[in-house]
């Protein structure tokens, strides 16, 4: 049986640093690792989903519609009718802050996670699923 766990300000400074020396080797040791998905990430972003998102995002800022998801799906398939949507009258940035960034970084995060092939059918779909929420 192993002996019970200690608190950590009980260790004598010298096994913190074996531990600290023991992590950052692990990570270091990883690290190659790591950087390629973080570039994979990132190009992925700027070659699929920056050109999608900043223009949504253009556009949304612009028309401020009340239902931003169902705005958003529309907005996808390219089928936009202003005359279906309430404008919001909050100022932009509330607006913004209060309706549009907790949906669009969900949106970010699963098409990120997800990778699909086809973005904009991905994201109505996406968006489409919300449309009662946001």
């Amino acid at each position: 049986m192993s002996a019970p766990a200690r608190d950590a300000s009980e260790l004598p400074i010298t096994t913190k640093r074996e531990v600290v020396a023991k992590v950052q080797t692990r990570y270091k040791a990883h690290e190659p690792f790591l950087m390629r998905n973080m570039d994979d990430d990132y190009d992925y972003m700027v070659k699929t989903t920056d050109p999608i998102f900043a223009e949504a995002l253009e556009a949304i800022v612009l028309h401020k519609p009340e239902q931003v998801a169902a705005y958003l799906a529309d907005f996808m398939l390219g089928e936009v009718d202003l005359m279906k949507f309430k404008r919001s009258q909050l100022q932009t940035q509330y607006y913004f802050d209060r309706k549009v960034r907790e949906v669009m970084s969900l949106a970010i995060d699963s098409v990120i996670q997800d990778r699909p092939t086809e973005v904009r059918p991905y994201l109505a779909a996406f968006f489409l699923k919300r449309v009662n929420v946001y």
